[in-house]
Order: structure tokens, then C-alpha cells, then sequence
């Protein structure tokens, strides 16, 4: 039996085309509160992002949690109350600075509500028009740090981060993890932190084993959440990664593939 959903938020739940979760969608999650099953919101948002979505779902009974920034944070909802967080080092926060330099992409990371950039160029559009987070264009980002950094990034031409993501890998593969979830944008994340630790560490809270966990995603970034949980699913725009590591593959986030997964393999309607 199924006792907590987490699902992944942009093109999963959230269609970036429509820029809205669809009713359908949403009265999915409703059912799936009904019936007592938790539901978790497991993102690479940063938390000024999440707040958006939260607010769009405008569910009469609120979720209790969600994993934020990739599993780096995991925050209770209501009042946005931080419990466990995972960040990078000030010494992280360099390096990939003085990498950004060597191979003249631009970098990025979060403090709080807002991103630090050493540039703005196309991969970024997504970030400011759809998830809404301002962007302050600096210099040298390490003297600007205030807050601790849960979310830092390479972004600039699609070609040069592919190329950046392989020798990425080859360097520091066993420190970071390393994702591409739209072309141009390369995700950094601590080797130990995933959407996976950030629902396993959830479920241990509320005392629910791997096997009643169920997750849907679409990137190469949910495959560890989606090998975790007893059952799992790829909405039909995910990746080939994604396709393989889920139990199901269902339809796309266009055509509520997330509601499609609810209703059929765990409501069972």
C-alpha cells in the first residue's frame, strides 16, 4: 500500500508550456490526500520557485513537506520552516567559480530568494520567466555570499555544457553529481544529496518504508527517487534515463501523464 507520493515539479507536474498545473492534476493530489497519502514536492527549485507552485495548487488541506534545491533542503510548508539542509563549503562554492573562468561559461547560485550570476544568456530564461527568481549579475560571486549555497550551476552554449558535463564528470565525478535538465544549464549537486535522500530522509520522519513509497519524475536527475520507491513513473516527455529507471512510463506532463500515474497505479479508478 502506498503511503507517500513525491513527484517531481517542472515538466511532471507543472507543464512549462501552459505555465500552470492542470486541474486534473491538482484534484489527483486532492484524491491522494483523501486518502491519507502524503504528498511531496521533490524539485532542483530553489525555495522562491516552490512558493509558486505551492500557490498554484491552492489545496484546501496544505502538503507538510517538500525537498527543495535537489534535496539539499527539505522544508515543512506551512510557514516555510527549513529542518534539514545539506550545503556546499565555501571552498565548493570557489572551485566552481574558478572552473567557470577556466572554460568561460557563466555560474550561478541561490541565496534564499534570488540568484547570484556572473552572466545572463538563454538557459537562464527559464529560472526568471517561469520559476520567478531574480537574478543579480556580479562579478565575482564568492565575495557576495551571505547565506549558505544549497544551488550553483554552469550555464551558456548548449555545446560547451555537454562538453563541460563530461570532463565535469571525469574530474569530480566521485564529489558531485552532475545533470542537465534543459540544454545549456549544467546542475551541480553534492554526491550524497538527491531528490532520493531528500524523500528517504521524509519518509523515515513520518516511519514509511521504501516499499509504500511511490515517485514520478522525467529527468535524469529523478532516476535515484524513482529506483528508490516501491513503484514509480515517467510522464512521456522524460528522459530515455528516466523511461528506463521507472516502472511505468505514462502519458506526457501535457497530457497529465501525473494524474494519469495517480489514478491507474495507485487509486486504482
Amino acid at each position: 500500500m502506498i503511503r507517500l507520493l513525491a513527484t517531481d515539479v517542472d515538466h511532471t507536474l507543472y507543464d512549462s508550456h501552459k505555465k500552470c498545473v492542470s486541474k486534473r492534476n491538482i484534484e489527483a493530489i486532492k484524491k491522494l490526500q483523501a486518502k491519507g497519502i502524503y504528498v511531496v514536492l521533490a524539485s532542483s527549485r530553489v525555495l522562491q520557485g516552490m512558493k509558486t507552485i505551492i500557490e498554484q495548487l491552492d489545496l484546501e488541506k496544505p502538503l507538510e513537506y517538500m525537498v527543495v534545491n535537489n534535496g539539499a533542503e527539505l522544508f515543512k510548508v506551512k510557514d516555510y520552516e527549513l529542518f534539514l539542509d545539506h550545503p556546499f563549503a565555501m571552498e565548493d562554492v570557489k572551485l566552481f567559480e574558478q572552473i567557470a573562468n577556466e572554460y568561460h561559461v557563466n555560474y550561478s547560485i541561490c541565496q534564499d530568494e534570488y540568484s547570484l550570476v556572473t552572466g545572463l544568456d538563454k538557459s537562464l530564461e527559464y529560472d526568471f520567466y517561469d520559476v520567478g527568481i531574480d537574478m543579480y549579475w556580479v562579478h565575482d560571486i564568492t565575495t557576495k555570499v551571505k547565506k549558505p549555497v544549497y544551488h550553483c550551476a554552469f550555464t551558456g552554449e548548449i555545446d560547451t555544457i555537454y562538453a563541460l558535463e563530461k570532463k565535469m564528470k571525469a574530474l569530480y565525478g566521485s564529489q558531485y553529481f552532475f545533470n542537465i535538465p534543459v540544454p545549456g544549464y549544467l546542475d551541480i549537486s553534492l554526491s550524497f544529496v538527491s531528490k532520493a535522500s531528500g524523500v528517504s530522509e521524509i519518509a523515515q520522519i513520518l516511519g514509511i518504508s521504501k516499499e509504500e513509497i511511490a515517485c514520478i519524475g522525467d529527468g535524469d536527475n529523478d532516476v535515484p527517487m524513482l529506483k528508490l520507491a516501491g513503484i514509480s513513473g515517467c510522464v512521456g516527455n522524460g528522459s530515455a534515463l528516466a523511461k528506463e529507471s521507472a516502472t511505468y512510463v505514462v502519458d506526457t506532463c501535457a497530457d497529465d501523464g501525473f494524474a494519469k500515474f495517480v489514478e491507474t497505479y495507485i487509486l486504482g479508478e
